[in-house]
């Protein structure tokens, strides 16, 4: 692991394949808010106030993953100042309310797992926008099906989750209410990310 600092506002972190293996992390679990990942932003961030001064407790963070090979990977965090904020929360709600809510469907499931047991089967067949949200303890995938090449339909999709989870009814307010009230687990396309989960 090796930690920069870039600036009083902004850190680069590195971090290679053997330092996840020590702590029994995979690459693709950077992606959710596991225990192991948590307590390994934690070590790193007591690093960064310990040996480079860099308080970052009272601050809202903005976290960027960025692989640089198969066998490392680059975190930037950066402490955001207001405008950077609403900036940031303006430019995330109009890219995801903007979408035309007719063909959105909404499945709920108990454990992230589940979720990406469900995502392994729609790997390769569904290509519409789709996210993996939380809220309220429970996982979400929102899935726009509006491409017409995947071929496959809301009912082939209901068939498919309905063994791992529930459908939600869908309203013109949903897609709202998610990006409002919810916690962004895995951005789209979340399927491509969950289903290496497992």
């Amino acid at each position: 692991m090796r930690i920069e600092k870039i600036s009083d506002r902004k850190l680069k972190i590195l971090l290679t394949n053997d330092d996840l293996k020590k702590r029994d992390i995979k690459m693709t679990e950077l992606a959710f808010g596991t225990d192991k990942t948590r307590e390994l932003f934690k070590e790193m961030m007591n690093i960064a106030t310990d040996e480079y001064d860099f308080d970052a407790e009272d601050s809202q963070l903005m976290i960027e993953a960025i692989p640089i090979s198969l066998e490392a990977i680059m975190i930037l965090v950066t402490k955001m100042d207001d405008e950077q904020k609403e900036n940031f929360t303006k430019k995330i709600k109009s890219k995801n309310l903007k979408k035309d809510d007719s063909h959105l469907s909404i499945y709920e499931f108990n454990t992230i797992d589940d979720a990406s047991l469900v995502a392994r089967a729609l790997f390769g067949r569904f290509t519409g926008e789709n996210f993996l949200m939380k809220m309220k303890g429970k996982y979400y995938l929102l899935l726009q099906n509006d491409n017409e090449l995947d071929e496959i339909s809301d009912d082939d999709l209901d068939i498919i989750i309905g063994e791992y989870g529930k459908k939600r009814a869908v309203n013109s307010l949903s897609r709202a209410y998610f990006f409002e009230h919810g916690e962004m687990i895995i951005n789209n396309p979340a399927i491509d990310i969950l289903s290496e989960y497992l």
